[in-house]
């Protein structure tokens, strides 16, 4: 086995560590929405990534995966609210005719952000290449995030809000909605995701079942390209050694390999790269930038 193979089996040995974590190099998007005198009203700041399923001219379902990109902007559509108690409005644009809007409501001790929503025109050809339809098609879901007045809500876990047609995977989160002053409030109101990840231990007086001696993953190839050409070639057997604690407070060992089975995309931006592979236990995504590699396992296993 070469000393690369070697690598990267130790490297899926931290994506236990790594799931929510955002990806070395990815920058978290920041937007603000202002009232008429300036003030600023919501804040959002978040890593979102999509994932959208559409109709090809074969008539076949196609998956595509892309980031939120680095020149998405505030929209002029979007809305603080007249009073305490009014809903506000987040709709930040990008591309060609891609939208993201966040709905937040309130009443005297907590706010809501109550619907996510997704706009995306499947006539942008850099993007949907061989799509069958070409207007655009809107969905949306709650979120579930909720938070103290006047307190910033902070989530570094990987959420996913799964729509009709479109997946959203939002992490690295910080929002607030109605602040009281220009930035941020010092107080936070955490996740439960981010408290069950920093408050679970292992325990250590029980030890692991050995799992019996794995077969070499089988290396494959993989591509991902663009309306612009190729942007990834890569070949390489992968291997997952995961390590979990059973519902009988016992520890458990289980090794898969990623087979040709798994369907694969990804995305190109021009500092970075994604590969996406999912089969049907797994959900694993390989982040590239210029000067390193960095993967984060979106869900759950097993």
């Amino acid at each position: 086995m070469s000393h690369a193979h070697h690598l990267l089996k130790l490297l899926l040995l931290l994506l236990a560590v790594l799931a929510g974590s955002q990806p070395h190099g990815a920058v978290a998007a920041k937007f603000e929405v202002k009232d008429v005198t300036n003030k600023t009203c919501t804040i959002v700041e978040l890593l979102m990534n999509f994932s959208i399923k559409y109709e090809t001219v074969e008539e076949k379902e196609k998956l595509v995966f892309f980031p939120i990109p680095e020149d998405a902007v505030v929209s002029g559509n979007s809305t603080c609210g007249k009073g305490s108690s009014e809903s506000s409005l987040l709709v930040v644009t990008f591309g060609t005719g891609h939208s993201v809007s966040f709905s937040f409501s309130r009443n005297s001790s907590v706010y809501y952000a109550e619907k996510l929503g997704v706009a995306y025109n499947l006539g942008d050809k850099h993007i949907f290449p061989d799509a069958r339809r070409n207007d655009v098609s809107f969905s949306s879901e709650s979120t579930g995030i909720n938070a103290q007045v006047n307190t910033t809500y902070v989530c570094m876990t990987a959420q996913e809000i799964q729509m009709a047609n479109a997946t959203v995977v939002i992490s690295a989160a910080r929002i607030e909605a109605y602040v009281p002053g220009s930035d941020y409030s010092k107080e936070e109101t955490v996740c439960e995701a981010d408290k069950t990840t920093s408050t679970t231990t292992v325990p250590t007086t029980v030890t692991p079942t050995q799992p019996p001696t794995p077969k070499d993953p089988v290396s494959i190839k993989y591509n991902v390209t663009s309306s612009n050409g190729t942007c990834l070639l890569a070949q390489m057997g992968l291997q997952l050694n995961l390590t979990y604690i059973t519902k009988y407070n016992k520890t458990g060992v289980e090794i898969i390999n990623i087979d040709s089975n798994a369907t694969a995309s990804g995305f190109c931006e021009s500092t970075s790269v994604g590969l996406s592979l999912k089969s049907e236990r797994t959900s694993l995504w390989l982040f590239f930038s210029m000067v390193s590699l960095k993967m984060k396992l979106q869900r759950s296993l097993i």
